[in-house]
């Protein structure tokens, strides 16, 4: 398999791989944000009834206020002990670099007149980098991979 070949294989396995954490990610950032978005409806709850408590029908409202506090400390617990917001920020991170590694991929696949030397660099170069974001990112089942 000549070098060219080589490179053409590796930016197809980037490609796929890419796509897959864009999806992950996406999945995270929905998570996340659905989660806060929940968390801190709930405190908002809590505080505004425990508030009207003091004013009007008393015992009911601190009743819904002190449920909703606990959802959102249930809530806060749940997402930290998940880690969602970490597998976020890791799998954003993942897919990033392998959207820069598709580039420079695109870039020396672009490059007519290129020097076998040159190609030898790049080789190296995208497998250290690859070595260096598969032993950071959290790993994608191969079943998502090909979806």
């Amino acid at each position: 398999m000549n070098k060219k070949e080589l490179l053409k294989n590796k930016l197809r396995k980037v490609k796929i791989l890419k796509k897959a954490y864009l999806k992950k990610t996406n999945l995270y950032r929905k998570l996340n944000t659905g989660s806060e978005v929940f968390i801190i409806g709930c405190g908002t709850i809590a505080t505004t009834t425990l508030i009207l408590s003091f004013t009007v029908i008393g015992a009911p409202l601190v009743l819904v206020s002190v449920t909703f506090s606990s959802l959102a400390t249930l809530s806060t617990a749940l997402k930290k002990a998940a880690g969602i917001t970490n597998k976020y920020e890791i799998h954003k991170q993942t897919y990033l670099s392998y959207a820069d590694m598709q580039r420079t991929l695109d870039h020396a696949l672009s490059n007519r007149e290129i020097s076998e030397n040159t190609l030898d660099n790049i080789i190296n170069n995208i497998d250290d980098r690859l070595d260096l974001i598969e032993g950071n990112c959290i790993p994608i089942s191969e079943e998502s991979e090909n979806n």
